[in-house]
């Protein structure tokens, strides 16, 4: 990876764009952060985000998005945890990584 492959984010809510695909994307605020996954990213699309602050991240699926997971777990453990979420099929996530309920 190279470092222009990682795009850091200070925000407490972030929405992954079509340009994220490839990437990972760090998260770094002391508040909560919500991480939307939209509809019509491409199949094949696979980005990685990491908590770097103390503000929990915590993953969730737009309307027309199905976002699964192990154990139906969607936030990350806590900091320096990372996820990679991987669009298998059209609007079908899959959500792997460092992860609670």
């Amino acid at each position: 990876i190279s470092s222009n492959a990682f795009y850091a984010q200070t925000v407490t809510t972030y929405t992954f764009l079509e340009s994220d695909n490839g990437k990972v994307v760090t998260f770094n605020n002391g508040s909560a952060i919500t991480v939307t996954i939209p509809t019509g990213l491409p199949v094949g699309f696979n980005c990685t985000g990491i908590q770097l602050g103390a503000g929990q991240v915590g993953f969730t699926a737009a309307s027309g998005v199905t976002l699964q997971s192990y154990g139906n777990q969607y936030k990350l453990i806590g900091q320096h945890a990372s996820a990679s979420v991987n669009e298998y099929s059209n609007n079908i996530e899959n959500l792997s990584g460092n992860l609670i309920v």
